[in-house]
């Protein structure tokens, strides 16, 4: 007999039925298959252009900024071109609106400040630089000698004046006659006439130490009317060579330094307020600056914009933001920090200058000079922070020409210390290195600096700052 299967059994009685519903197969779970045929490579790669060229157009004022930052070249100018025209479409298309108008919330309406006021107010109030030494008064000069008091009885005669070598027929005593000179005449063309031979006659100058005697004795025809005797102590000269108590050596003393004063001692409730700016490496410092400082007598405005320098006001108008802190905030103590972007070409007046060329070094001269004229405002101080040395040797060198040109300026403005970094960051060579005494300075591009690095940058600061506000 076969046995019964499950499905031949008869249903049990209702009375054995079982109180929850009989099992039965679901549908399959999960997403329904996707019939859609996959892309192909061709489709994706439009796709993809398609949003970027609307992420372009929605972000075209960006991409000019990015444009414009570069150096100049060709690489500069196709990015350039390339950004003015997504721009123009953007602009008309207006998809450049929405971020035009949430730059705006952000930003607000960007002021302008009056820079040459800024200078002018400098200029009025900068501390002049002391007057170089002036040489020892000349012997007979009317207005610093004392009158001599009469004499009580007259001098006994002087002993006469030996001839001139090659004045034969002359007698001792006397002096050779001069021949006649016409005064009409006028002078010789060298300004120096000899009357009489061993004695020079240089145009008169009430100015100048002159000697009107001859041995003593009253010479009234040794020089004709309007010339007198050379000063037998100095050489004659002309008009091009330096006069009588001029420097032996023609150099002109320099101006002697001005220490700055400040106006107080900070505290707690009046705490030294200092900026610290500049390209990215015055991030480095700014932070290096928090770290070595006390916290309740120094407060720091940190204020990095990397790619920035003096070189390209048309991408970055330091003046116009300097200006802008000088008013609203005015800092007891300005640090900056320039010149790592500075090694480029510029555009000026129509026409691309090479960079550190003559006229590129001269008008970035200008340019450190009008800034160093800004910061020199009343009772701040203000350090130049010159570059160390990077990896690269060709911006290297560049560096070097740009602080020998910060050195240079701040000679002329009592206020800017500069502050040469070089011998902090390079071997006994001056030659760059990664770290010193077994310590990193150097981040892995060589160009910025590490944390250490960062501290030992802002100790050199930090030591030019603490004496002068009397926290050192």
């Amino acid at each position: 007999m076969v046995p019964s299967t499950p499905h031949d059994r008869p249903p049990p009685p209702a009375s054995e039925q079982p109180p929850w519903p009989p099992i039965q197969a679901l549908e399959s779970s999960g997403p329904p298959p996707d019939r859609r045929r996959p892309l192909r490579p061709r489709q994706i790669v439009v796709a993809v252009l398609a949003a970027l060229g609307i992420g372009a157009l929605l972000s075209s004022g960006a991409l000019v900024g990015l444009a414009e930052r570069q150096t100049l070249g060709t690489q500069r100018d196709v990015a350039l071109g390339a950004a003015n025209v997504a721009d123009r479409l953007a602009h008309g298309l207006s998809l450049n609106r929405p971020a035009e108008r949430l730059a705006e919330a952000l930003d607000g309406e960007e002021q302008v400040y009056d820079v040459e006021a800024l200078i002018a107010r400098a200029r009025a109030t900068t501390p002049t630089t002391t007057e170089p030494p002036q040489p020892p008064p000349a012997a007979g000069d009317p207005e610093v000698d004392e009158p001599a008091p009469p004499p009580t009885e007259p001098p006994p005669p002087a002993e006469p004046a030996p001839p001139p070598a090659g004045a034969e027929g002359s007698a001792a005593g006397e002096l050779a006659e001069a021949p006649e000179v016409d005064p009409d005449a006028g002078p010789p063309p060298d300004g120096l006439i000899t009357p009489v031979e061993g004695l020079d006659c240089v145009p008169e100058d009430a100015t100048a130490p002159t000697t009107t005697t001859v041995g003593g004795i009253d010479d009234p025809v040794a020089c004709p009317p309007g010339y007198v005797l050379a000063d037998p102590g100095e050489p004659a000269t002309d008009g091009d060579e330096p006069g009588p108590g001029a420097e032996a050596d023609g150099e002109i003393p320099e101006p002697v330094e001005v220490t700055f004063e400040a106006p107080r001692v900070p505290g707690e409730e009046d705490a030294l307020d200092m900026y610290v700016g500049g390209d990215s490496i015055s991030r480095d410092l700014g932070e290096g600056l928090a770290r070595i400082t006390p916290a309740n007598l120094v407060t720091i405005d940190l204020d990095p914009r990397p790619a920035t320098g003096l070189s390209r006001p048309d991408f970055f108008d330091w003046a116009q933001h300097l200006a802008g802190v000088l008013t609203e905030s005015r800092p007891d103590v300005i640090v900056v920090l320039f010149g790592a972007n500075d090694f480029q070409n510029v555009e000026y007046e129509g026409r691309i200058l090479d960079r550190f060329g003559d006229e590129w070094l001269d008008l970035y001269r200008e340019r450190v000079d009008r800034i160093m004229i800004l910061l020199s405002q009343p009772d701040t101080q203000t350090i130049w922070v010159g570059q160390p040395p990077v990896r690269e040797p060709r911006l290297s060198g560049g560096l070097e020409r740009l602080n020998t040109v910060y050195d240079e300026v701040a000679g002329r403005h009592p206020q800017v210390t500069y502050l040469d970094t070089w011998a902090l960051f390079s071997d006994d060579g001056g030659g760059y290195v990664d770290e010193i005494d077994g310590v990193r300075l150097r981040r892995e591009d060589g160009v910025h600096l590490t944390v250490d690095g960062g501290n030992r940058l802002a100790e050199a600061v930090w030591a030019m700052i603490a004496p002068a506000w009397g926290l050192g």
